[in-house]
């Protein structure tokens, strides 16, 4: 299922069902992903077969055809849950500051809600700040949304904390505190950014800042319980509709990391099919 962004010169195809990979060609698009790669930066790692993902979304260019960003995410549960769990993301170059990922994971909720229902939360193990700034933006952006882990404050709340601990849990992730809360502040400057604002600007574009490489892999979560579904959606639908001023590649400084690359995530943590 497919959609285009016309203004903006992207098509999105969502993918689900793995009988229409038929048509993907793997190779062509790690070629065409592999020569938007700044750099310094290094490819991150996918599947070995597309079909491997319970949930994939390739944006592409609408005019060339070729192939600019990939999302690939799987479906898992905790003890009270169920998780969208964000395995694979990278856009190139020359479409940073377009939001195309943010675009990305919009459409994807639009296309989970619209086939079957959304799960409880979406989550991701990630090693790069930038990452964790575009899904902080991302919630803060959906109304009753919550992006955690939350920044040390005064007054600590349990439900965002115990969900963070039971995904862990399932992902068999091990979280160590001292390495969140450095990782926390790293990006504490983009977050407050977007908390300054009293109304979230969906046009503006952010501070293009270097990206930034955690020292640990940081588990991070939109909770999406206690959101409205039809709320969510709108919210959603304007993300993955807001303007954005299109900007020059930028290439990254040596021995960065992809901005977008969520590190890898343990063998144990992926159920098996049936």
């Amino acid at each position: 299922m497919e959609h285009v962004l016309t203004e903006h010169g992207f098509r999105l195809l969502y993918i689900r069902d793995s009988n229409a990979l038929g048509e993907l060609d793997r190779d062509a698009i790690l070629e065409d992903l592999l020569d938007g790669l700044p750099p310094g930066e290094t490819m991150p790692s996918f599947r070995l077969d597309l079909r491997d993902y319970d949930h994939l979304v390739i944006a592409s260019d609408l005019a060339t055809g070729r192939n600019l960003g990939v999302l690939g995410g799987l479906d898992h549960v905790t003890a009270a849950e169920s998780l969208l769990v964000l395995e694979t993301a990278y856009v190139v170059a020359e479409t940073r500051g377009q939001h195309l990922m943010r675009r990305m994971i919009a459409f994807l909720l639009l296309r989970m809600a619209g086939l079957d229902a959304l799960p409880d939360a979406v989550v991701s193990l990630s090693s790069s700040a930038t990452f964790c700034h575009v899904l902080s933006e991302t919630a803060g952006a959906m109304r009753n949304a919550c992006f955690a882990p939350e920044p040390p404050q005064n007054v600590i709340r349990l439900a965002p904390m115990a969900l963070l601990h039971r995904a862990a849990l399932s992902l068999g992730h091990k979280i160590d505190h001292a390495a969140s809360r450095a990782a926390l502040q790293s990006i504490a400057p983009y977050r407050q950014a977007v908390a300054s604002r009293r109304v979230i600007d969906l046009d503006a574009e952010p501070v293009t800042l270097p990206p930034r490489v955690l020292s640990a892999p940081l588990l991070v979560a939109i909770d999406l319980r206690h959101a409205d579904e039809a709320e969510l959606m709108q919210d959603a639908r304007r993300l993955y509709r807001a303007r954005g001023q299109r900007m020059r590649p930028v290439a990254l400084p040596s021995l960065e990391r992809n901005p977008f690359w969520p590190a890898a995530t343990p063998e144990r943590s992926c159920p098996a099919r049936p």
